[in-house]
């Protein structure tokens, strides 16, 4: 089998090491089922219910109950699909890290170059679902910008994927009477109220996710300084530690009895503008729990270069080798089509705790 047929290159890019998936891999988790044979997915999601079963009088049946409430959507993701031209002047230049008078020849750069390509793609996409993770956290909705040519250049066409009732408005939101930046904060009430949120509809929360600025006002707060030091009541501890994925894990504080472990994300991404933006927006905090959605994957169907035959393939990312001989270039794409989803409608809430300077 060739290097470069799709099968070859799938295999590779499972083996590339991805970039920081904080949002993606605790909250919005993959599994073989979670990859679909077609263009089309399932996007299946419930809302919590505390009914209680009733007392029926003895010989009279049953009373019906409702079920609650539910939702099922066949949906086909978008399509994600970068790529990168390899040309016969790209493999007579040194590479990076090459020795400048390295005797190594075109045939030779071409297999490297194709694997740096692939793991930068891989990477690019990796972001990508990243940032469709961050945006469903933090606004209840992923709008995404559809580009026909250059990214960022023209007019994009925008499509909406809400996870939530457009005329109630996005309801996992909290609002604390006073920010986090001022003497007066309520820190711990604050906290207090937004896990009452999950404890009203049977919701786990095992999580904090703060942005860096919010996090330096939740230590500097006297109040929580003097609840984390009070001898006679433990109600949690700050021991920092480096997450594997780039995550700082800053330690822990209980809420209604509730042990919330407390995470600094300070990873960011370049935007279609060149803009670095960060993946928590600052001031931001968001409070829910592991494994509280899944991410979803459609089938990528392509023509393959060695029979000229659509192929379809089920799975992650999707490579394909392109070449165009009359030109003398080559061209590697890595296709995807993502989209998370959360199990359901009130398994998060956020909130902006710092005021807008």
């Amino acid at each position: 089998m060739s290097l470069y047929e799709t099968p070859t290159l799938i295999k590779t890019a499972k083996k590339i090491f991805p970039v920081s998936l904080w949002f993606r891999n605790r909250y919005f988790p993959t599994t073989d089922q979670d990859m679909f044979p077609g263009k089309q997915v399932l996007i299946e999601y419930k809302e919590g219910s505390r009914k209680m079963a009733p007392f029926v009088i003895p010989r009279q049946g049953g009373i019906t109950m409702e079920r609650s409430a539910y939702t099922a959507t066949a949906y086909e993701p978008p399509y994600i699909a970068p790529q990168r031209p390899l040309t016969i002047d790209t493999l007579n230049q040194k590479g990076f890290g090459e020795e400048l008078y390295e005797n190594k020849t075109p045939e030779q750069r071409q297999a490297e170059v194709l694997g740096e390509d692939l793991a930068d793609l891989s990477e690019m996409i990796d972001r990508r679902e990243e940032w469709m993770c961050s945006e469903l956290l933090q606004s209840g909705e992923v709008i995404m910008k559809h580009y026909a040519e250059e990214y960022g250049k023209g007019t994009p066409v925008e499509k909406v994927l809400r996870f939530y009732d457009k005329a109630k408005g996005f309801q996992n939101k909290y609002t604390p009477d006073t920010t986090w930046d001022m003497e007066t904060a309520t820190i711990y009430d604050d906290l207090d109220a937004m896990v009452s949120m999950f404890t009203k509809h049977g919701c786990p929360v095992a999580d904090i996710n703060m942005s860096a600025g919010v996090y330096s006002r939740f230590i500097g707060n006297e109040k929580i300084q003097k609840l984390l030091d009070n001898r006679s009541m433990h109600i949690g501890d700050i021991t920092p530690i480096e997450t594997p994925e780039g995550v700082a894990h800053v330690g822990y504080i209980i809420v209604r009895g509730k042990k919330l472990d407390i995470f600094v994300y300070d990873e960011n991404y370049e935007d279609e503008a060149g803009t670095i933006v960060s993946f928590v927006k600052e001031g931001n905090i968001i409070l829910t729990a592991p494994g509280m959605g899944r991410t979803l994957y459609g089938a990528i169907s392509q023509i393959e270069e060695s029979d000229h035959l659509f192929h379809t393939y089920r799975g992650m990312k999707i490579p394909k080798y392109l070449c165009d001989s009359k030109h003398e270039t080559r061209e590697i794409r890595v296709a995807s089509a993502p989209v998370p989803v959360p199990n359901d409608r009130n398994g998060w809430v956020v909130a902006h705790v710092l005021g807008d300077d």
